[in-house]
């Protein structure tokens, strides 16, 4: 069915990957595709061998996180036109995706899945890993609920 809503889900992780957000990524676009209209994948490329609605771009591995991909920010010619734009992280897919939306006037979301300044230690030396923590956090505005729980999240320049 492509009748729907078509969604653009930009992710800096993905398949063959297994983790949260590549399930959660890959099983709402395989709901989504299956009954509400069409959602495009854009992703890191891998070893995954794309199906039909997934575009990987251009990466290389993240020395820091064995494998993690760090991609090019890149919008695929395919994904040119959603009617909305999601994005499962702040990094460079996701920020490609705050592009799309941007420069064609679309929604625009942010799933905020993994709290980064918890993990820095893990994926970045700890000088560079807080240091790069902090900037993003500066790019990235989160509106939360009365239990602290990330709502919906925001870029600079946004006044929705």
């Amino acid at each position: 069915m492509t009748d729907g809503l078509e969604v653009a889900a930009f992710t800096d992780t993905y398949l063959p990957t297994v983790n949260g957000v590549t399930y959660t990524v890959a099983e709402w676009a395989r709901r989504w595709n299956g009954s509400y209209g069409l959602m495009n994948v854009v992703y890191p490329d891998s070893a995954h061998r794309p199906r039909d609605h997934e575009h990987p771009i251009s990466s290389v591995p993240f020395p820091f996180y064995p494998g993690y991909r760090a991609a090019l920010p890149w919008i695929p010619s395919a994904v040119r036109d959603p009617d909305i734009v999601h994005a499962h992280s702040v990094f460079s897919v996701g920020a490609a995706g705050w592009v799309l939306a941007r420069t064609r006037d679309r929604p625009f979301v942010v799933s905020y899945h993994t709290p980064m300044a918890e993990y820095a230690e893990y994926v970045v030396p700890t000088d560079v890993g807080g240091v790069a923590v902090r900037l993003r956090t500066l790019d990235v505005r989160t509106s939360r609920a009365p239990d602290r729980r990330p709502r919906v999240g925001t870029l600079p320049g946004d006044d929705t």
